[in-house]
């Protein structure tokens, strides 16, 4: 297709909505947009829809994500466009199902704002892409938490229908519990997008689920936290996960909710063993998978949070939530010890680093 708009340029969407290709893409744009001085971006979807590509849970709400961070900053400077030609044989039937054209308005499939009905053709293993709100005009903790519960159960009993194994299914409702909680914790939204699917692959089935809001963001809300870290290697994402150290007074949790501080915590560990953690917030993401964390370079609206559990391997669900409440509660009292000294006394060194050591004794 052509343009006729001087300052006007065409982007061809991914094949493949995965972070590998959606982070790029739309990175370019980003910078097109700054150095060409663009007033119309143009993102064509034949390529997409004529293809049967891979479309990933985390990586379809980073693209929803993107787009919004488009829209609220160049308003109405910049106009952000989409193309397709009607004669497009529609081949990517699973981006319809997933309802991820309606991200982008093209009238394949569901809406994401529609509910979703899992009985509607039997068994399923994915939850589509969904807005849902949560209860407005609270007072009351509980209502939250029955929501989060609610939620967390309903995604839980669809993901782990196939695998009929108890276990799998109480690891995955306690790992959406404490994913949805600690985005409320941080965030002054009422809404989250999801979305889900249980995977085959080589390395066994997993399930990956991604949950987001558009609120303030962890980075945001750790603000406090941070500025008594004088440490500037330190990175926000990696204090979220710290026991304790993203804990804050809300009306969005029951006070006896489950390991309340140590949400982020908890599932982080329990997926570093057994797959990977995702979050973004601010300008990072941060990943854990083993012993490995890595950065990325990228800009976030709010909080996004995904993982990607290997289900096949899982040890026993209590045993396991026991061991990392133990050390969970060690680790904690570290943390508090030193944000006690840090504002209590300032000027005397502390380092930090010991925080996010793999093994560490008390000082």
């Amino acid at each position: 297709m052509t343009t006729n708009a001087v300052n006007s340029a065409v982007f061809a969407f991914p094949v493949n909505i995965t972070l590998e290709t959606i982070e790029p893409f739309f990175r370019e744009i980003f910078q097109k947009v700054e150095e060409k001085n663009l007033k119309e971006v143009i993102i064509n979807f034949n390529d997409f829809i004529s293809s049967n590509g891979r479309v990933e849970p985390i990586a379809t709400l980073r693209t929803a994500n993107n787009i919004e961070a488009f829209k609220r900053f160049y308003g109405d400077r910049v106009t952000l466009k989409r193309y397709y030609s009607e004669a497009t044989l529609l081949s990517n039937t699973y981006a319809r199902t997933m309802r991820v054209f309606s991200l982008f308005n093209i009238p394949f499939g569901d809406s994401y704002k529609d509910d979703f009905n899992p009985n509607f053709f039997g068994k399923r293993t994915y939850i589509p892409l969904i807005l849902k709100n949560l209860q407005e005009n609270v007072s009351e903790s509980l209502f939250i938490e029955d929501d989060i519960d609610k939620i967390s159960k309903y995604m839980a009993n669809i993901l782990t229908m196939s695998s009929g194994n108890e276990n799998v299914k109480n690891y995955f409702s306690y790992s959406l519990n404490e994913l949805i909680r600690n985005i409320i914790e941080h965030s002054d939204s009422r809404s989250l997008m999801c979305m889900a699917q249980e995977w085959a692959g080589q390395g066994g089935r997993c399930i990956e689920v991604g949950i987001m809001d558009l609120g303030q963001g962890i980075h945001k809300s750790l603000e406090e936290k941070m500025n008594l870290i004088d440490d500037k290697s330190i990175s926000p994402l990696q204090l979220a996960l710290l026991p304790g150290a993203s804990s804050k007074v809300t009306t969005y949790v029951k006070d006896d909710a489950d390991n309340s501080g140590f949400g982020l915590y908890m599932i982080s560990e329990i997926v570093r063993k057994n797959g990977e953690f995702f979050v973004f917030s601010g300008n990072q993401g941060y990943t854990v998978f083993n012993d490995n964390d890595e950065f990325l370079e990228c800009h976030t609206l709010g909080t996004l949070i995904g993982i990607k559990l290997y289900i096949d391997n899982l040890s026993d669900y209590e045993l396991e939530l026991e061991a990392l409440r133990k050390q969970g509660l060690t680790r904690r009292i570290l943390t508090e010890q030193f944000f006690q000294r840090a504002r209590f006394s300032p000027g005397i060194p502390i380092d930090w680093s010991q925080l996010f050591q793999k093994e560490f004794s008390d000082v």
